[in-house]
């Protein structure tokens, strides 16, 4: 299974599809050879990214269920002016000032933890994320992103990258980070931007999050993601539990096609593998129950396959190691009542055989 390019979609059975981001770094392929080269470039654009997304979703929103013009519903307002919008096609969160907003927890977030967000901006400002509660966040580790910079800073830390060369104005960047204790690690579409093992970001029930948008230039928030662990040690869970949920693997939306941002974790698996010789995995795929049942059984099927299919084909492992199975929404671990429920319902697991 190649890898390619896509808009984004979380593990195994998203209905709604971000063309938003399709755009900004992702190749348009054709069914050529020199669209199959294009495919090999892209994915060999992920080789350093390790970015791993929390197994448990805490929240997600995609603005799908907010009415035009509104604020979300589930964020807090802190200041300025922001509502809910249509954009090509899609659903975002317009700022037409500077403006703050708070993501709210029902307990404040764990010591591991990811943030992902898809932000448009046309100049060259940036979006702010802190986690630190109210009156501590001046002493604390401020986490970026932008078309001309990103990084984390405060609390005796400054680190980013410029990038001003990328020339990313106008254009939609996915900024993502993963907090574990006082490393915070940052990330601007396909490159890991900041590496900071000594950082203060602190932890509240509450991200801030706070963006620089006019009239004339908004700033346009199309999804959050924010979920508790993010790169879990495999083979711990396996021995342990017996399975353990693959969040890292992605694919493109109602399709089979795995994603780019996989690789991090299908190399740990397959380095797993290498380790551990007399490990034999059967691979699930799992839904939500959004849809008919049939399709659901079945795109669960050919996703568990591709994932079988990659490891066998790019990375090496014996077939004879590896079995693949599709669960559809047979199998829940959560709700599908609530956008995090089914979130955390669409994944991968390996079994341990």
């Amino acid at each position: 299974m190649t890898l390619v390019g896509s808009t984004m979609e979380a593990p195994v059975n998203s209905r709604r599809s971000m063309t938003v981001p399709a755009g900004l770094v992702f190749l348009c392929l054709a069914h050529s050879l020199a669209g199959q080269e294009a495919q090999t470039k892209a994915a060999d654009v992920w080789v350093n990214y390790d970015f791993v997304p929390g197994e448990r979703v805490l929240f997600f929103e995609d603005f799908a269920r907010d009415p035009v013009g509104d604020f979300p519903a589930r964020l807090q307002l802190v200041n300025g002016n922001m509502e809910v919008a249509e954009w090509k096609g899609t659903r975002v969160l317009r700022a037409t000032s500077t403006a703050s907003f708070d993501i709210p927890f029902a307990q404040p977030l764990p010591d591991r933890f990811t943030l992902e967000a898809e932000l448009y901006i046309t100049t060259s400002g940036i979006a702010e994320i802190t986690a630190a509660p109210e009156g501590k966040r001046a002493q604390t580790t401020r986490v970026f992103c932008g078309p001309t910079k990103a990084g984390a800073e405060g609390a005796g830390v400054n680190a980013q990258a410029s990038l001003w060369s990328k020339n990313l104005r106008g254009t939609v960047v996915t900024c993502r980070f993963m907090a574990a204790g006082n490393t915070v690690k940052v990330y601007l579409n396909e490159e890991r931007v900041a590496n900071v093992p000594n950082a203060s970001l602190g932890r509240s029930n509450k991200l801030r999050f706070t963006v620089d948008g006019t009239e004339k230039y908004p700033v346009f928030i199309s999804s959050l993601r924010v979920a508790a662990g993010g790169r879990p040690m495999l083979y711990d869970e396996l021995a342990s539990r017996g399975r353990v949920a693959a969040r890292g693997i992605l694919f493109d939306t109602g399709s089979d096609r795995l994603r780019p941002e996989s690789l991090a974790t299908l190399r740990d698996i397959a380095a797993m593998l290498a380790q551990h010789p007399e490990l034999r995995l059967l691979i699930e795929g799992h839904t939500d129950n959004v849809g008919q049942a049939s399709a659901n059984q079945k795109l669960s099927e050919t996703r568990a396959a591709a994932v079988r299919g990659h490891l066998i084909g790019e990375l090496g492992v014996t077939p004879e190691r590896l079995e693949s199975k599709g669960f559809g929404a047979a199998k829940p671990v959560d709700t599908n009542n609530t956008p995090e429920g089914r979130q955390n319902n669409r994944r991968v697991e390996l079994v341990k055989l």
